[in-house]
């Protein structure tokens, strides 16, 4: 309570000059009645004392802070970016929001996420971020001023939702999509739909998403970049129509594909720049990918089996040996990365984390002799995100000693 009063004596001194204000961890829970009611009167009166026609606040973080009203948030006219998460509780907006002009940047998060009657978004929102655990439906989602009406809307990210398939028709209104990021949310039944997309990425525990992604990819034909993460590993034959396609990692939650999954062959070839994919549909597909004349970027999302690697004469190591020879050999690969937990990490399903065999380091020292200018590296669930937001392959990797 003390540290509360102090920042509202400090914010009604200098409210006015604060451009960043960042709040987090602020609970009413298990306080005596007195005090949680000076509490809530508190939070608010700092939230006020920042507003005014002469604020100059322009980012607000309010992670974690249980805010018994938000009447005051309309009067915040000079923000450009705001991020409210309230935990496990309900977030509901109030009227006045269209009033925040400025504000670009809007990231919501709670058990639920609503909007009050004449709670219209501002229509001026570039981004939006909602993690929305129990609506079934986006917020006011028939009502005018929903997220329908965000004509200006580039980029959308649903994580940790419980939205319907179906609860998300208001993204066939969002004419400006252009990025659109779905983690752990039933995937939307418009996706085919969505045809100005041009970055998507899908992560989700949906078993076997196949039929689903073929029949969006075969509509989604301005796509660069594609991040698919799902239960099934196979890989719709639609996607060798993306000609514009220059960025993919596609990867399952279990190790367990269709022997003979591989990658199609078509027009996406000649546009495809970076490729993350599990080892054995890497091995199978070098033949494919030898077509491919702007790779300069391939990651491995797991490691190669020890007990198929170098057997001679078997299939196994005919791919194996094929695959090597491809990276030594394929004129524009500047990079080739290794995706692998680190050494330690246990999963509570798998166990401990898998360790390169004696063959995969060998193969790897002989490629560093065979062709030393070729990048080689270890991440650890980053090629997903090096793929949405990295403009080139990054250079700050961390010294192994």
């Amino acid at each position: 309570m003390p540290r509360l009063q102090a920042l509202l004596r400090f914010l009604l001194a200098h409210g006015r000059h604060v451009r960043q204000l960042v709040v987090f961890k602020v609970s009413l829970d298990g306080l005596p009645e007195a005090q949680q009611q000076e509490a809530a009167a508190l939070l608010p009166a700092c939230m006020t004392a920042c507003g005014g026609p002469a604020s100059s606040l322009s980012s607000l973080i309010l992670a974690d802070v249980a805010l018994p009203s938000l009447d005051w948030l309309p009067g915040l006219a000079a923000l450009r970016e705001l991020q409210m998460g309230c935990g496990e509780r309900s977030l509901r907006l109030p009227p006045g929001l269209q009033h925040l002009s400025c504000l670009t940047r809007l990231s919501l998060s709670g058990s639920t996420v609503e909007l009050e009657s004449g709670a219209p978004l501002p229509t001026g929102l570039l981004r939006l971020n909602l993690i929305d655990e129990h609506s079934e439906s986006l917020p006011s989602q028939a009502r005018q001023g929903s997220v329908s009406q965000l004509s200006h809307l580039t980029r959308l990210s649903l994580a940790h939702s419980n939205y319907s398939p179906e609860g998300q028709g208001a993204l066939t209104a969002l004419a400006s999509l252009r990025h659109l990021h779905v983690f752990l949310c039933p995937t939307p039944a418009c996706l085919p739909a969505l045809t100005s997309l041009e970055h998507l990425f899908l992560v989700t525990g949906t078993a076997d998403l196949t039929l689903q992604l073929e029949a969006a990819l075969a509509q989604l034909r301005g796509l660069t970049s594609l991040v698919i993460r799902a239960d099934s590993q196979r890989i719709p034959p639609a996607l060798g129509g993306l000609s514009r396609l220059q960025r993919l990692s596609w990867s399952g939650w279990d190790d367990d594909e269709p022997a003979d999954t591989r990658l199609p062959d078509g027009p996406w070839l000649a546009s495809i720049r970076w490729l993350g994919l599990p080892w054995p549909i890497l091995e199978r597909s070098a033949p494919v990918l030898a077509d491919a004349p702007q790779l300069g970027y391939l990651c491995a999302s797991t490691m190669p089996e020890p007990s198929i690697v170098m057997v001679d004469g078997t299939d196994g190591g005919t791919r194996w040996r094929r695959f090597w020879r491809f990276l030594v050999a394929h004129p524009p690969l500047r990079c080739f990365g290794l995706d692998a937990e680190p050494d330690g990490v246990e999963d509570e399903e798998d166990g401990p984390a898998e360790r390169p065999s004696a063959d995969l380091l060998q193969a790897l020292l002989l490629l560093r002799g065979m062709r030393p200018a070729l990048r080689l590296r270890c991440l650890v669930h980053d090629f997903e995100i090096e793929v949405i937001d990295c403009s080139d392959i990054p250079d700050d990797d961390l010294p192994a000693f």
